[in-house]
């Protein structure tokens, strides 16, 4: 008994399943007129496909051939007259072409808009560079003094000497010096 209502569930739940009705599934019968058909507009799934020849056999798969993303479908046209093609679209999500803009409100270019802006200007050039003939000489040193009876202790000093102009109009003539010398 138990086996009886196992058997009448799972034919059932086959048939409930085998009924439901797939929104990208199509079906389509088409007369062959050329080698090459367009399939869909969109790509289709190639895990679903089956063609049937006039009298609902399986076509083997040696016999044609299919592009699954451009959906297209090369057969024999002298042999097969009639045909019967079942597949699964992708989904729109999946097809659909996203775009930042909207191409429709792009508007093409027709004059020469290129002319409109120049990227050199007609303003003479410097011969006077900055700092050009700005002199500087000097050093800087540092130290560090130790002994028996006393710590460590660092010496430092500069002593710099700058001279020439900064631009046309200024120029500058410079003796900077600085000694840090700690007390003895």
């Amino acid at each position: 008994m138990i086996k009886k209502l196992f058997i009448f569930f799972l034919l059932i739940a086959t048939a409930g399943f085998s009924q439901r009705n797939l929104k990208e599934f199509r079906s389509k019968k088409i007369n062959v007129k050329t080698d090459t058909i367009q399939i869909d507009s969109v790509s289709i799934n190639p895990t679903f496909f089956k063609l049937l020849n006039s009298k609902g056999d399986s076509i083997p798969k040696h016999k044609y051939q299919v592009d699954f993303p451009k959906a297209k479908l090369i057969i024999n046209a002298k042999e097969y007259r009639k045909i019967t093609i079942e597949y699964l679209r992708f989904p729109d999500f999946l097809t659909k072409v996203y775009a930042p803009l909207d191409e429709k409100l792009i508007v093409p270019n027709t004059n020469r808009t290129d002319k409109l802006y120049s990227l050199t200007t007609n303003k003479k050039k410097q011969d006077f560079k900055l700092f050009d003939g700005l002199k500087t000489q000097g050093f800087i040193s540092r130290g560090i003094t130790t002994g028996n009876n006393q710590n460590a202790v660092t010496n430092a000093s500069l002593d710099l000497t700058l001279e020439g102009k900064l631009s046309k109009e200024v120029g500058i003539r410079a003796n900077i010096f600085d000694t840090n010398l700690p007390p003895r």
